[in-house]
């Protein structure tokens, strides 16, 4: 179960709507059985749109904390309100700072929220994060997304739906009568990724959506719909459909192989071995990273473990820079749900993460996922995913080097992921919270992968 919570402002007004329950002042809030990610938006805007009669969108989620006892879940959302101002649904007022001191509201935390949005109005904003977590951004950007497709003869007949908002990424959907767009917005640290698009648009038309305008000055892209029947990788089941995906990753990649010059003019970060070298000590220097006593925090032992790890992880660096493959476009972060498969080709969605990097690592987090969703997966399965994406590098090197090189960059990715989120996207962002755990996180999976290894690492 997740309970929501949401700072609703007045429209035209610094107040924030708030509700009298049981004689009590309470923020608006309802709860919700269907499981939703905390970046996903689109349900939080429906229900306020049911419940209070007012459009808004998500400016950014304040709060998203589990309970580990009940494994309920508290998600706080400030909102930005485009709707005309209107009558009030019953026990609702919009309260503005003098009239919350004369409240009652018993709850510490509720008045801890709506003092903070309060002094956010009424002092400096803050500068720092994403544009879209400041009110008026998502009108600029509906009236370019609006006013590029109807360069090209298409017209908006449905309200916009904003999907996504994260210090990452803003997605907002946009239907015509017959045909389906996306607009994506990335912050600065990931303003390569329009340019990226319409490079690749150009390159593997089959392979990527359809780039219809950018903006590569404010982070802007405009994108068709992947195409009709496509399905998510997530929900297929039929192994082949996952060999297609990974073989066509390979080719992209020893293609992108001889453009690293263009695709540096592009603005992809470098992220090759020699960098990660430089990153993986400071990495595992940093312990106060790794969160003891947090929650998704490493217990002491791990922490002590992957402190002493540099010496292993720069050997193993250094063994996988030997096998000499070529520098390419890496991925970054390639998860079955920002694959999409199609009747004729795979699309690969949500290249933000990507950069000129060692070409193994991308495929390392697929393979996990094929572990998590395909029924039948097992050893034998992952090495058919895996010899499926090392076919068309067999021209290169012999399969057992690739066999070696994958084994060594499948269990280097998650310290490789860890290093570049303590370098580049950690110092970045505005809400460190959204990526607090994500360290810990793939430390601990890198660890695992360390140990059950350990036979072929020695």
């Amino acid at each position: 179960m997740t309970h929501y919570r949401v700072l609703l402002p007045h429209p035209l007004e610094p107040r924030l709507l708030m509700l009298k329950t049981h004689g009590e002042w309470r923020l608006p809030g309802w709860d919700d059985a269907a499981t939703h990610t905390w970046q996903a938006t689109d349900q939080v805007n429906r229900a306020v749109a049911a419940r209070f009669g007012m459009e808004t969108t998500v400016l950014r989620c304040v709060r998203s904390r589990t309970d580990p006892a009940t494994g309920e879940v508290d998600r706080v959302y400030e909102l930005e309100n485009h709707s005309a101002p209107h009558d009030m649904v019953p026990g609702a007022t919009w309260v503005g700072p003098i009239e919350m001191d004369m409240l009652h509201v018993p709850d510490p935390d509720t008045r801890e929220l709506v003092h903070a949005w309060f002094n956010r109005q009424s002092g400096e904003r803050p500068t720092h994060g994403a544009a879209w977590v400041h009110a008026g951004w998502y009108i600029e950007a509906l009236a370019w997304a609006v006013a590029r497709l109807k360069e090209i003869g298409v017209m908006a007949t449905r309200t916009p739906e904003q999907l996504r908002a994260s210090e990452r990424a803003f997605v907002m959907r946009i239907r015509s009568h017959t045909e389906t767009f996306y607009f994506r917005a990335a912050p600065f640290v990931f303003a390569h990724e329009p340019a990226l698009m319409q490079w690749l648009a150009r390159k593997h038309p089959l392979n990527v959506p359809e780039v219809i305008a950018v903006d590569a000055e404010r982070g802007w892209l405009l994108q068709r719909e992947a195409g009709s029947g496509a399905m998510p990788l997530s929900e297929e089941r039929e192994e082949e459909v996952w060999y297609r995906a990974v073989r066509r990753m390979a080719e992209i990649q020893i293609d992108s192989a001889r453009d690293v010059g263009e695709l540096r003019s592009l603005g992809c970060p470098a992220r090759q071995l020699d960098v990660l070298a430089r990153r993986l000590p400071r990495l595992c220097a940093d312990t106060s990273a790794m969160m003891l006593g947090h929650p998704c925090g490493l217990p002491r032992r791990d922490i002590e473990r992957a402190a002493g790890l540099a010496p292993t992880l720069l050997a193993l660096c250094e063994e996988l820079a030997s096998f000499d493959l070529p520098d390419c476009l890496d991925y970054g972060d390639l998860r079955a749900g920002n694959i999409f498969s199609t009747v004729t080709e795979p699309v690969y969605l949500d290249w933000s993460d990507s950069a000129i990097s060692h070409p193994f690592f991308a495929v390392a987090c697929l393979l996990d996922d094929a572990v998590r969703l395909l029924p039948s997966t097992s050893r034998e399965s992952e090495r058919r995913i895996r010899d499926s994406y090392l076919t068309p590098w067999r021209d290169i090197a012999s399969h057992d080097r690739l066999v070696r090189a994958f084994d060594i960059a499948r269990r280097m990715a998650p310290f490789h992921r860890a290093a570049t989120i303590h370098v580049e996207l950690l110092p970045a962002t505005g809400f460190t919270w959204e990526l607090e755990c994500a360290i810990p996180g793939h430390l601990r999976r890198g660890l695992a992968l360390l140990t059950e290894g350990d036979e072929m690492l020695v």
